[in-house]
């Protein structure tokens, strides 16, 4: 699973270092196990 991360070039030079972080969540829809409740009748 690819991610991407885009760092904007006019940051200014005067910053060396940067950190990324990023966290990955499980996403039902996207993996096609999603369940749809059935409207009530009426």
């Amino acid at each position: 699973m690819p991610a991407r991360f885009v760092v904007d070039p006019r940051l200014p030079r005067s910053i060396a270092t940067i950190t990324l972080a990023y966290t990955f969540h499980e996403n039902p829809l996207a993996a096609g196990t999603a369940t749809v409740a059935a409207a009530p009748a009426g």
